[in-house]
């Protein structure tokens, strides 16, 4: 794998930047890579970008060792944390050496293209960076434009007034509820049956099980099911894991037989969600799909009908501040429409509409507002 290959040379340029520090290994999942190592000063984003330019092709001989063959190499070069960690394991170890350094690896290494070190988290006397193999580097390029700004769950949970530590918000709630119901919904749509109890004491046989602490799945075809189901949300499904449009795969949080139950890792999901639309989740799923936001001597009566019809989840802007204050308010929390109601629409029988994203504010009949919500249940 790419990740591999970056991973082995990431590690030759810390033992060439650093050469008086412990190299402890590297680990490829998730993102990407990592890489860890002694630094014994502060690190930062300059020596970051120091190892970045230090990374270059050599020849890589790949061997097929036993353990302790292994653990004598790496004494060897000097790399005693490695040669530890060998001697435990058993059989044989893939080992990559390039001059005088060397680390073990799984799979298949595959012809090297180009890295980008995206980040390190320092921990005492430890250092562990964080990268990502391409095999060109237009694809490094755009995945670093998407990479920019990225935010993890933890922080949109808090900007989007979901969750804060453990603690769930109302609108985080809201969000779990519609989740459950759409997972309820397409199960059944898909010709897939949830039940409880013991698994193997159901009346089901050749049914696939969704095994779990309280709630199982019955059906055949489950995998096609979930598959088809996710497309829903952009994420890309291999094997069994969640692939979302920055190309970070996760395990999938409740799509492993045996590890947990259909709703009760929704939290994980919604996790992965997050990140994966970086706060803007879709219309459908948006806990809160409407802000209206009423001027002073305005009555917003026909407005308010049409969004209940619609059941259009719905807040009316109730704080103090300036038309601008309240319009970033709503933007800030991702509300994907903005309704600007005022004495000049209420004369006209109109609403002003501002979409996430967007600079323009479109007037609109009520006829045609009655549509545009229809449009989007």
């Amino acid at each position: 794998m790419m990740n591999q290959l970056a991973a082995l040379f990431t590690g030759k340029a810390v033992r060439a930047v650093f050469p008086k520090e412990i190299y402890f290994g590297s680990e490829v999942g998730g993102l990407g890579f990592s890489c860890t190592f002694s630094y014994s000063g502060t690190f930062d984003s300059a020596l970051l970008e120091h190892l970045e330019r230090e990374i270059q092709e050599v020849p890589i001989q790949e061997m097929e060792m036993l353990g302790s063959n292994a653990a004598d190499l790496f004494s060897h070069l000097g790399l005693e944390k490695l040669a530890d960690k060998v001697r435990r394991m058993e059989g044989v170890v893939q080992v990559a050496r390039m001059g005088d350094f060397a680390d073990i690896y799984e799979g298949n290494l595959e012809e090297w293209g180009c890295v980008a070190l995206l980040g390190f988290e320092q921990k005492n006397r430890s250092v562990k960076i964080f990268g990502r193999g391409f095999e060109r580097k237009d694809q490094r390029r755009d995945f670093l434009k998407k990479f920019q700004g990225y935010q993890s769950a933890s922080y949109w949970g808090k900007e989007l007034a979901l969750f804060e530590d453990n603690l769930w918000l109302p609108r985080g709630m809201t969000l779990k509820h519609l989740l459950e119901d759409y997972w309820r919904a397409s199960l059944q749509e898909g010709g897939l049956v949830e039940v409880g109890g013991e698994v193997g004491k159901s009346p089901f046989k050749n049914y696939g099980y969704w095994k779990g602490g309280e709630d199982h799945v019955v059906g055949k075809n489950l995998e096609k099911w979930m598959e088809a189901s996710l497309q829903k949300f952009g994420l890309e499904v291999r094997g069994l894991k969640l692939v979302d449009p920055l190309g970070i795969e996760r395990e999938g949080p409740f799509f492993q037989r045996g590890k947990g139950s259909l709703f009760g890792n929704l939290e994980t999901f919604i996790y992965t969600l997050l990140e994966a639309y970086q706060g803007e989740l879709p219309f459908w799923l948006a806990p809160e799909q409407m802000r209206l936001i009423v001027m002073e001597g305005a009555d917003p009566k026909r407005v308010k009908e049409i969004l209940m019809k619609a059941k259009i989840r719905t807040e009316i802007e109730a704080k103090e501040g300036s038309l601008g204050e309240k319009l970033q308010r709503a933007l800030h929390i991702k509300v994907p429409y903005v309704i600007f109601f005022g004495k000049r629409e209420e004369a006209a029988k109109s609403v002003t509409i501002r979409a996430i994203g967007s600079k323009r504010d479109d007037t609109i009949t009520y006829e045609e507002f009655e549509t545009f919500v229809q449009e989007r249940r």
